[in-house]
C-alpha cells in the first residue's frame, strides 16, 4: 500500500480485516458473473440439485447416471456464481467537518474499510458522496487492485454545503436500478429529517444499512458560558448562553433523534450502528458493525 493511502487505512488494519465479510439479509445480485455464490440455480461450477426434465431444458445437463438407475430423465442444477453490488453513500456536507477527530475523516475511514471488505470477497463496490444532492461518485469497481484508486477518491473528497438526506437518497435510489446493499454514513443532523430518503433506499434495494456518526462534542457537549456558534453548512452565527437547562434540552433532543432513527430502522429492517468519532476503527468494525449485523 502506498504511503499516501495510510491516511485512511493502515496495512496492519487491512490485514486484520481479512477474516471478515459484509453481511446481507437477502440475496443480492449485481447482474454479472463473479466470485460470490447466489441461491439462483443455473449452469455453473458447483452441483446443487436435480429437477425433472422439461422440454426446452439444456440436454447437456441430463444426468445419465440417474436415468440408468431410475429410468427417468433428470437435469442437473448448479449454483450460479454472481457478484454482489455494494454502494457506500457518504454524507459530505459541511456539518461533517465538526469534531475532534472530525466526522468527515471518520466516515471516510469507515467507508474505506467497508470497501476493502467488499473488494476482498469478490464484490463490486462504489462510493457516492452527497450534501444537498449526490455530488461526486466513484463508480463500482471490483478486485483489490482497485482499492488504491478508491482510497484516493475518498482522501480527496471535500465536505461542504448543506444537507438534504431525503433528496440525495431519492436521487441515488432512482439512479441506481440494480438491487444492491447500500450503506449510508451520516450524522443525520438534517432539519428536514431522513425517513422518506431511507424508505426509498430500503424499498428500491435489497438491503440498506445505516451508520450514524457523531462527534464526542455532540454526544456529550461540555461548552459553557456566553458563546457565538457558527453553522458549518450555512455560515449563520448565533449568540447563546449555554446554561445547564439548555444543555439538558439539547441532550433530550439528541436522544430523541437517536431513538427515532433506531425505531425507524427496526421497522424497516435496516441495520443500524450509532458511533462516535473517538472510537478506534478496529472497534467500529469488529465491535459496532458486528453487533449491528453488518459484518460477519
Amino acid at each position: 500500500m502506498a504511503d499516501d493511502d495510510a491516511a485512511l487505512l493502515s496495512g496492519e488494519f487491512l490485514r486484520s480485516l481479512a477474516r471478515l465479510d459484509l453481511a446481507s439479509k437477502k440475496i443480492v445480485r449485481g447482474g454479472a458473473t463473479g466470485e460470490r455464490r447466489s441461491r439462483k440455480k443455473g449452469a455453473s461450477v458447483e452441483f446443487a440439485d436435480h429437477k425433472p426434465y422439461s422440454p426446452g431444458d439444456d440436454l447437456r445437463f441430463i444426468d445419465w447416471n440417474v436415468y440408468g438407475r431410475l429410468d427417468r430423465v433428470f437435469v442437473k442444477l448448479f449454483l450460479e456464481e454472481e457478484d454482489r453490488l455494494i454502494h457506500v453513500l457518504l454524507d459530505a456536507s459541511g456539518s461533517m467537518r465538526y469534531g475532534a477527530p472530525d466526522k468527515h475523516l471518520f466516515a471516510r475511514r469507515a467507508a474505506a474499510a467497508l470497501a476493502f471488505l467488499a473488494l476482498s470477497h469478490g464484490d463490486r463496490v462504489g462510493v457516492a458522496a452527497f450534501s444537498t444532492s449526490v455530488d461526486r461518485a466513484f463508480p463500482p469497481v471490483r478486485g483489490k487492485p482497485s482499492l488504491s484508486r478508491l482510497l484516493r477518491f475518498l482522501e480527496d473528497l471535500p465536505a461542504a454545503g448543506g444537507t438534504a438526506i431525503n433528496a440525495a437518497c431519492r436521487k441515488f435510489a432512482l439512479g441506481t436500478p440494480r438491487r444492491s446493499l447500500v450503506i449510508l454514513l451520516s450524522d443525520f443532523l438534517d432539519p428536514a429529517g431522513y425517513e422518506p430518503g431511507l424508505a426509498d433506499l430500503a424499498t428500491r434495494h435489497c438491503d440498506a444499512a445505516v451508520i450514524q456518526v457523531l462527534a464526542p462534542e455532540e454526544d456529550n457537549p461540555t461548552l459553557a458560558g456566553d458563546l457565538r456558534l457558527v453553522d458549518l453548512e450555512e455560515g449563520a452565527r448565533v449568540d447563546v448562553s449555554l446554561s445547564a437547562p439548555l444543555l439538558r434540552a439539547y441532550r433530550r433532543r439528541l436522544d430523541a433523534l437517536r431513538a427515532g432513527l433506531a425505531a425507524f430502522c427496526r421497522r424497516r429492517g435496516i441495520a443500524l450502528a450509532t458511533v462516535r468519532t473517538d472510537m478506534p476503527l478496529h472497534d467500529l468494525v469488529f465491535g459496532s458493525l458486528r453487533k449491528a449485523g453488518l459484518v460477519v
